[in-house]
């Protein structure tokens, strides 16, 4: 009799651990959050859930993701017939992407940081941010660049509207060169580091007019829109 309470005491034991195990199993698969969850937090970032294999992002995701792996023999989320379709450019998104896509998606990360999350985001997402000067049109304004000379009207005008907004403070938000001397001599045209930071501006990523960048750069950089 007391063999047998002790097998079933041991039976017990074997039970109680191994729905401790099973619980920390279960509270693990339950930790973290959904990767669409972080994806549409972040105002960035849209997830591609289009069944169009046509589709044009899917095609950029696509392309992205044949060109980081193509050297490979396998790649990392074994898509199907990947020996013959990572030799083929410009196609189409095989359908099995979007299949990865959507359910690795569905599934939990710790945080950001997870490499399954950076992978989603690099192969399965579109940044909904565009480059600041593809906004000036909708304005009626035209990006001012290089091939127009720094002595020209339109470059002096904006010049001169940077120069009078700062030359009496103590800051040069664009870190313009000679900042010191320029203040109190502007000159006659538009220094080029001035025309060299609308062009990098003009390429800095923004969601919309809001934006700083955006405010700056049609201030600062752009000229009227020559109507026909």
């Amino acid at each position: 009799m007391a063999i047998n309470k002790l097998a079933l005491g041991g039976a017990a034991a074997m039970g109680t651990a191994t729905a401790g195990i099973g619980g920390a199993y279960l509270l693990k698969a339950d930790d973290g959050r959904y990767i669409h969850e972080l994806i549409k937090e972040d105002p960035t970032l849209e997830l591609l859930t289009s069944k169009n294999v046509t589709d044009s992002d899917w095609k950029a995701s696509w392309e992205k993701y044949r060109n980081e792996n193509q050297s490979h023999e396998k790649d990392p989320w074994g898509i199907k017939d990947w020996k013959s379709l990572k030799s083929q450019a410009d196609g189409n998104a095989p359908s099995d992407l979007l299949d990865r896509c959507e359910a690795n998606s569905k599934k939990r990360v710790v945080d950001r940081r997870d490499p399954l999350y950076l992978e989603v985001v690099k192969w399965c997402v579109k940044d909904k941010r565009v480059e600041a000067s593809s906004l000036l049109a909708s304005d009626n304004k035209e990006l001012l660049t290089s091939g127009t000379t720094a002595s020209d009207s339109a470059w002096t005008t904006v010049w001169d509207t940077y120069w009078k907004d700062f030359k009496d403070t103590d800051s040069n938000p664009w870190g313009i060169g000679n900042w010191a001397s320029l203040k109190t001599n502007k000159g006659t045209s538009a220094p080029t580091d001035f025309i060299s930071k609308c062009a990098s501006e003009a390429k800095v990523l923004i969601l919309s007019k809001e934006d700083p960048v955006y405010k700056n750069l049609s201030k600062y950089c752009t000229k009227n829109k020559q109507s026909g």
